[in-house]
């Protein structure tokens, strides 16, 4: 079930990426960390406040070996990256989900997919980043 698109679960959407330097204000270059009163502001100036998000088809090797060891996927076959554009992460466990969130990656949230969330204007993907899930 998706959830509503209003401002009250945008701002519980953003506490998903709590101290991450993500938040950008009136689409400003300049990155902040989302903090407690910022969640609490965005529920009332909605349309002033955006996340700017890595895509996870952007994920690093780095990040990648991690998200193996979380998810005990042999070292083996296909890229995770590509793994992981091809499979909804609502599949993965919460553990994986929150990891991803954790290096500032883009996923679903609460039914609604990345594409949707670009679209509402809840998040940007980074630049040189095209592909959403």
């Amino acid at each position: 079930m998706k959830t509503e698109i209003n401002s009250e679960n945008k701002a519980n959407f953003f506490a998903q990426y709590m101290f991450q330097r993500v938040l950008m204000w009136h689409a400003e270059s300049i990155l902040y960390a989302v903090d407690g009163s910022d969640v609490d502001i965005v529920s009332t100036k909605r349309n002033e406040y955006i996340l700017e998000l890595k895509p996870l088809s952007a994920i690093t090797d780095e990040d990648s070996e991690v998200f193996r060891l979380i998810m005990h996927w042999p070292a083996k076959g296909n890229s995770v990256a590509q793994t992981i554009v091809l499979l909804n992460d609502q599949m993965f466990p919460a553990i994986a989900i929150d990891f991803l969130r954790s290096k500032g990656y883009a996923v679903s949230w609460m039914g609604l997919s990345v594409n949707e969330l670009v679209r509402v204007g809840w998040v940007k993907l980074k630049e040189g980043c095209t592909n959403g899930l």
